[in-house]
């Protein structure tokens, strides 16, 4: 929460983060060959490679970011140290969050911090996912996402917490649409699904 003055969006965050990382540059443009940061627990650990940093003299809020992501890596104990630490000890973890169990993502993420484009490969504990998207964050705590986004294999099961009676899912899809952080989502979804698993049997 040190940086809340400059950075409103982690007005929330409480616990400590320890950061190494090697820079260069002037107050306008930073180069990072490299940068590491993990948690106290190692809930929470990201390595960042070959990024850039260009820094608008006025406020951090409009700060641009292109990075090279080797590792980030969420435990099932991070993915609540998370939330709570960005979103505030009030606010309800959704519960498709945590049935993720885990979260590894590698890939290439540009933009402010607010308005970001991202592609890479997601691991999770119900599946693994390839995803291109640009994700936009709104003051009333929603994401504008669009994109497309694969899978081979989704336990959406599990995901959903055990009470639908979808099972494991392969799909190819374009996306557009909301993601409140807290609500349901407003998505709109085109494309294929090979593969669906629905009251035991596969379609």
């Amino acid at each position: 929460a040190d940086l809340a003055s400059f950075m409103p969006k982690l007005r929330h965050f409480r616990d400590a983060m320890y950061v190494d990382a090697s820079v260069r540059g002037d107050r306008e443009m930073l180069e990072i060959p490299l940068m590491q940061v993990r948690s106290q627990g190692d809930q929470v650990a990201l390595r960042l490679d070959n990024a850039l940093v260009h820094l608008p003299l006025d406020t951090l809020e409009k700060m641009e970011v292109s990075a090279n992501v080797s590792y980030l890596n969420v435990t099932n104990e991070g993915i609540p140290f998370l939330w709570h630490n960005l979103m505030g000890d009030e606010a309800a973890l959704p519960e498709v969050l945590q049935n993720l169990k885990h979260i590894r993502f590698d890939g290439k993420v540009g933009g402010e911090l607010d308005n970001m484009s991202t592609y890479g490969h997601l691991a999770t504990g119900i599946g693994e996912v390839v995803a291109d998207a640009r994700i936009l964050y709104l003051v009333d705590s929603t994401l504008v996402c669009k994109g497309h986004i694969a899978s081979d294999s989704l336990d959406m099961e599990t995901l959903m917490g055990g009470e639908q009676e979808l099972g494991t899912v392969s799909f190819n899809l374009d996306f557009d649409g909301k993601l409140p952080l807290r609500g349901e989502p407003d998505l709109y979804l085109n494309g294929n699904i090979p593969t669906l698993q629905y009251s035991g049997y596969e379609y």
